[in-house]
């Protein structure tokens, strides 16, 4: 007989196979899923339910989940499985009081690990976006290496990757992966101590970062100062007090697919133009009037001060003719409202920095490369209307993708800092760390309303015109407060400095695959185009060249008939003039002739010779009418 997992492998259905790829998925619709949830939970709930040495023990948990042979997994009741057959342990696990392994996706464990008291690993999650949680779920597999111990009352969430011989501390959330022989502990988890060095390349980020801070430290010093100036970073990142907010925050690469089978990013609405790739999202392509924007779906929420980094790139095929930008937007809108100002409605209330490569002469000296707007919603604003606009003229925040020496790292960055009170402006034009102010915004409780950031939203448009440009986002990384921008943490630094090499590749190539695939696209438009223009022009001329045909047609079938018309009548006249003549001889010579008995017969005789003359006409003007006509 099959057991239960033989009868699930051999029952694949499409919602099934979803489940396991990662992408979403409906429960409801499906009964395989439900038949296998429902025997597991009862698989489970036998098991809890059984003795300490029951014999049977051990045939539910060889039914239940994945083991090699020789080494069986100890499992402390009570423990609870989605599935089941979707957890694989490696030798020697252990498996403590109260666990719970939802594991719609894949969980993978290695050998010699052990789990605490109340452990739960969680491979399901859900949409942020209400509409779609309704429908659907999806989930991630999780990895957990060799020799690992997991402490008490541990989460780790979707999509982790666990090291081998790493400790968890108890409590602690991992939502993030975490490499090998490594310490990591809180909510969320972070690295609290290396045991055998941890990463290399991590460690030269980390030294590098090191010498940026602490010139008076030598190359040979860092391996052994590095503990104590993690310390001393923890310390300041602390003080400095800086979270990310991730409703309002995301960075490629972006791998979640949406119902529709288009790349999303969570939390985040794309519309219009929009297209997101793997590793940077399109506002706008190299074309004319295109419009695209991003809008974060929930609020920023009640901060007193908060940071925000946007890294983008603006590039296009145009020397020097090229526009307009991107624009990003912290506003009270629920979402993005259209209109003349970069894409979205002038009348705001927030805060709004505009990125405009095209220099309008319209606007003389009051155009800015970067522009800072403030507005209480009250008035419509435009760029242009002030006479001396905050912001500043900034070389190098676009490049020319022709030259030899253009790269998908030809990045930028704008960093915003706000507080209850002012807002700074500051832009790193090639992304090389070296910030420059570009404007300041005092009083701004006089301007924005109290309490602004508690509605507050995220958003980005991209808008081109006549003049047209690729505006790409990166990332938007947004925390919960600021101290100038002077320290920045070491995970941040590793995320700018440790992009793997592959990962760069990839980048390039996508890239490149796009603007191949715009330009096809924009060709094969511009021959549709032209293939239409002559087809009207064909109809154009066949219908011309049918009038004048039917014209000159109709013209010379009248010109033959008349020439007919006229021809005929001069015969009928002729013969009409000679048959009257004859007649009138005729006449003449019955008239010398004496009465006798032959005059009568006579008589008929020439009215049947006139008669059968005039049917004769007759007919013969109606077959030339038939075959002309």
């Amino acid at each position: 007989m099959l057991s239960r997992r033989q009868k699930s492998g051999q029952k694949r259905s499409e919602e099934v196979q979803k489940m396991l790829d990662s992408k979403p998925y409906a429960v409801d619709n499906c009964k395989i899923l439900q038949d296998m949830l429902f025997s597991t939970h009862e698989l489970c709930q036998e098991l809890n339910s059984m003795p300490v040495n029951c014999p049977s023990k051990a045939g539910l948990i060889k039914e239940l989940l994945n083991f090699p042979p020789d080494s069986p997994p100890y499992l402390e009741a009570p423990v609870y499985f989605d599935y089941g057959v979707h957890t694989t342990v490696g030798k020697n696990f252990f498996c403590n009081f109260n666990c719970v392994f939802l594991d719609c996706a894949k969980i993978t464990i290695g050998d010699n690990v052990f789990l605490a008291p109340n452990v739960q690993l969680y491979t399901a999650a859900h949409p942020l976006d209400s509409e779609e949680r309704r429908k659907t779920e999806f989930a991630k597999p999780i990895t957990i290496g060799d020799d690992v111990w997991i402490g008490g009352g541990s989460i780790v969430l979707p999509g982790v990757e666990i090291g081998s011989r790493v400790v968890v501390a108890a409590g602690s959330i991992v939502s993030k992966n975490v490499p090998s022989d490594c310490v990591v502990a809180g909510v969320p988890a972070r690295l609290m101590k290396n045991m055998r060095g941890c990463d290399v390349r991590k460690q030269k980020a980390i030294g590098k970062e090191v010498r940026h801070l602490f010139p008076f430290v030598s190359h040979r010093m860092i391996p052994r100062a590095i503990p104590f100036l993690l310390v001393v970073l923890v310390i300041l990142i602390a003080s400095a007090g800086a979270e990310l907010i991730e409703g309002s925050s995301f960075a490629a690469p972006f791998d979640d697919v949406g119902s529709s089978g288009k790349r999303m990013i969570e939390g985040w609405t794309a519309s219009g133009d929009t297209d997101i790739k793997q590793n940077f999202a399109r506002l706008t392509t190299d074309r004319q009037s295109k419009r695209g924007t991003l809008w974060s779906k929930s609020p920023v929420g009640a901060f007193r001060e908060i940071s925000a980094i946007l890294t983008f790139r603006i590039s296009g095929q145009g020397k020097k003719l090229f526009g307009d930008g991107i624009g990003l937007w912290l506003t009270q809108f629920n979402r993005q409202q259209q209109g003349s100002l970069h894409g979205i409605d002038g009348k705001f209330v927030g805060v709004s920095v505009i990125i405009d490569t095209f220099k309008n002469v319209e606007h003389g000296g009051k155009h800015r490369d970067v522009t800072i707007l403030v507005n209480n919603g009250e008035e419509e604003v435009t760029i242009g209307d002030d006479e001396n606009p905050v912001g500043c003229n900034v070389d190098g925040l676009r490049y020319h993708e022709d030259r030899d020496d253009f790269s998908v790292f030809n990045t930028s960055r704008l960093r915003l800092l706000l507080n209850e009170n002012r807002l700074i402006v500051e832009v790193d034009p090639k992304n090389t760390n070296d910030w420059q102010t570009c404007g300041t915004v005092s009083n701004l409780k006089k301007k924005l309303p109290k309490g602004f950031l508690e509605k507050a939203r995220f958003g980005l448009s991209g808008t081109t015109g006549q003049l047209a440009d690729n505006h790409d986002v990166l990332s938007l990384l947004v925390h919960d407060s600021h101290s100038e921008g002077k320290v920045f943490s070491v995970q941040q630094h590793e995320e700018n400095e440790s992009v793997d090499e592959l990962q760069k590749i990839v980048h390039d190539l996508e890239h490149k695959l796009v603007s191949i695939t715009e330009k096809l696209q924009n060709t094969i438009e511009k021959l549709q185009q032209q293939e239409s223009l002559v087809e009207d022009r064909v109809k154009v001329l066949e219908g011309t060249l049918l009038d004048e045909s039917s014209k000159k047609v109709e013209k010379r079938i009248t010109n033959l008939e008349k020439q007919l018309d006229r021809k005929m009548q001069r015969q009928v006249n002729k013969q009409a003039k000679g048959l009257k003549d004859d007649m009138d001889a005729l006449k003449d010579g019955i008239d010398g002739i004496d009465n006798g008995g032959w005059k009568t017969p006579f008589f008929f005789l020439i009215l049947i010779v006139l008669t059968v003359g005039f049917w004769g006409y007759r007919h013969y003007r109606k077959l030339i009418k038939s075959h002309l006509l």
